[in-house]
């Protein structure tokens, strides 16, 4: 199977409070699998025919941001509603560029490259703007997740021992908050929303990686209360301050999660495979993500929706896999496949339900 590769985006690693625990797992409807890629019609919007391309973000005015591998380098892009892509402006010195969130106004984040192989957390005000090259802490690899309508920036950043920090930027103020961590090492801002409330994850004090959220009031507090989970993260937050991500038991098998705000988790799914993780959550609670079938079996994209249930992703025509990476309130879905089962190129997807 062709590697997937992903520049800028680290590992992500997770901490605590008296909440209890929560009751079992509520499971999607099974029987709504068969018939799921019938709701959505899937496109190729890659934004060349023979270089891999990946789209990681949409917003409710259909923007959708991304990035590619170009025979320039890799270079990060904008595709707006009719379909026209702006490629992000470099910083001075930068040789490449990665688009992996997209705000409701149009602002992105991502990281900017450089031929020394540092990395560099970034910000484009608008898609035509010059970038933003926030700071760092010394450490090569660094990079911005996520970005709102407030101009707050998240992401993680490494020092130069390779311990990763968690971080929200104010672009109004060019001000820097590390959110510290749940009593370990490491930790990684993933999502913010239109409030300001981060998730992530964050080590614990036994160094376990668990999921959290972040207020500027309250600080960082555990998210997940699964008692049969050893692991977890935070991946996408909406404005009902849900979480999508996934948690992982004992075997080390990943089940993808939503949890809700006291960190019960409200559904979970994968196909009987070792892997599966909810990416992204719109506010009408509808989760999209992706899982693998047993015995080595190909990797779809999945989605859950309150009203419809669960359901799988169609692929595009000869497609070996596909992955759903976020949603918009339409219910608008972009996430990346494969254009053949041998490992063709990778081409950007979306997803478009019936009557959006």
């Amino acid at each position: 199977m062709k590697a997937i590769c992903r520049p800028g985006l680290l590992l992500l690693v997770l901490g605590c409070s008296s909440e209890p625990m929560a009751g079992p797992l509520a499971t999607p409807d099974a029987s709504l699998l068969a018939h799921a890629s019938a709701s959505y019609a899937v496109k190729d919007i890659s934004t060349g025919p023979s270089e891999d391309s990946y789209a990681y973000s949409i917003n409710d005015a259909n923007q959708i941001a991304g990035w590619s591998n170009t025979s320039l380098g890799t270079l990060g892009w904008v595709r707006d509603a009719a379909g026209g892509i702006t490629w992000l402006r470099l910083p001075i010195g930068a040789n490449g560029s990665s688009a992996y969130g997209i705000s409701s106004d149009g602002r992105i984040a991502g990281s900017a490259f450089y031929p020394s192989g540092q990395w560099s957390a970034a910000y484009w005000a608008s898609p035509t703007s010059r970038p933003i090259v926030l700071p760092t802490l010394g450490g090569q690899i660094n990079s911005a997740q996520g970005v709102n309508a407030n101009g707050q920036v998240v992401g993680t950043m490494m020092d130069p021992g390779g311990v990763r920090h968690a971080f929200v930027w104010e672009a109004s103020t060019r001000s820097f908050t590390l959110l510290g961590t749940l009593g370990g090492l490491n930790s990684e801002a993933m999502d913010i929303n239109a409030e300001g409330t981060v998730t992530g994850c964050a080590d614990d004090a036994a160094g376990a990686q668990r999921a959290m959220r972040w207020t500027r009031s309250r600080g960082m507090v555990l998210v997940d209360r699964y008692g049969g989970s050893i692991g977890s993260c935070g991946y996408g937050i909406n404005r009902l301050v849900s979480l999508a991500g996934f948690f992982f038991g004992f075997g080390g098998t990943d089940t993808a999660a939503v949890f809700d705000v006291r960190g019960t988790p409200l559904l979970s799914y994968r196909f009987g495979g070792t892997t599966a993780e909810y990416r992204a959550v719109n506010d009408s609670g509808v989760a999209v993500g992706s899982a693998d079938q047993p015995f080595g079996g190909t990797v779809q994209g999945l989605y859950f929706s309150p009203t419809a249930g669960s359901g799988t992703l169609p692929s595009v025509s000869g497609g070996a896999e596909a992955r759903a990476w976020d949603i918009n309130l339409c219910g608008r879905i972009v996430g990346w496949g494969f254009s053949s089962a041998s490992g063709g190129p990778v081409r950007s997807l979306l997803w478009i339900p019936v009557g959006c």
